[in-house]
């Protein structure tokens, strides 16, 4: 459901601006969160792609973790 806002309200108009800019930088973070970037292993120093979290080196197996730290 959809909120309703009295936008000639002042406190009104801060919770829709508030709201909006929350789902905007939720929007960017899940963007960014989806990508997948180039990585070097740090065991075998071999590059690859891997997206945000747990992957594995298609090299050589091991576990990379890929953390990333967004701020807006």
């Amino acid at each position: 459901m959809t909120k309703k806002y009295n936008l000639s309200s002042k406190s009104d108009m801060r919770k829709f601006e508030r709201d909006i800019k929350n789902s905007l930088l939720d929007s960017a973070r899940n963007s960014v969160r989806q990508r997948t970037y180039d990585v070097i292993c740090p065991h075998c120093k071999m590059p690859f792609k891997a997206k945000s979290g747990k992957n594995i080196c298609p090299n050589c197996k091991n576990n990379v973790d890929l953390h990333l730290n967004i701020n807006f």
